[in-house]
């Protein structure tokens, strides 16, 4: 098997991270690499906001009121609330930052999903990238991204798409691998 193929079967999502920083020149360095994604028309949709330091309370923040407002935490009890904000405090505050990847919305579907699909491949490519440094992620598309009080709190405009979010750290824990079913079950092999 090739380096790059041990790379991508060993990957795995981590959700729980060392406190130990990351360095910000080799986390751009990563990115600059990530951006030889496939992209139709060079249009490189892909764009960034890193949160670190101070600005992680800020994004949870307005996390925490998107939550509110779309009623994710309506039914929560007095002690369920406390345990859910201490949860997403720890999360937050002790993952050494959060990437949030978005991209402009176009008019014609066709251009719309060749610049998701764009941002995801380069998504894929940074994931592999990281991991092959020894940083983990966890790639994110919780109800939040869907808010439009929240793109606006965070400074997006309204033709901006997040696309997710990468919460990036040193894997305090690797999961272990997770069977794949063969592709010959999901493949239908047609004239052959």
């Amino acid at each position: 098997m090739t380096q790059l193929a041990n790379i991508i079967k060993e990957r795995r999502t981590v959700r729980d991270f060392t406190s130990q920083p990351i360095d910000m020149d080799s986390l751009i360095n990563l990115l600059d690499q990530a951006a030889w994604a496939p992209n139709h028309g060079h249009r490189e949709p892909w764009q960034f906001k890193l949160f670190v330091e101070g600005a992680k309370q800020t994004l949870l923040n307005e996390i925490v009121k998107s939550y509110q407002r779309i009623g994710i935490t309506k039914e929560y009890t007095e002690e369920q609330l406390i345990k859910y904000k201490k949860v997403m405090d720890d999360f937050f505050l002790n993952t050494p930052a959060h990437l949030l990847i978005y991209m402009k919305k176009q008019d014609t579907q066709k251009v719309w999903e060749e610049d998701f699909l764009a941002t995801a491949a380069f998504i894929q490519n940074f994931q592999l990238l990281a991991w092959e440094q020894g940083l983990g992620m966890v790639w994110k598309t919780n109800p939040y991204i869907y808010d439009p009080e929240f793109c606006d709190s965070i400074g997006l405009a309204e033709d901006e798409k997040i696309v997710g979010v990468l919460h990036i750290g040193y894997p305090k824990k690797v999961p272990k691998a997770k069977e794949r079913t063969p592709i010959r079950e999901k493949m239908e092999v047609v004239g052959g």
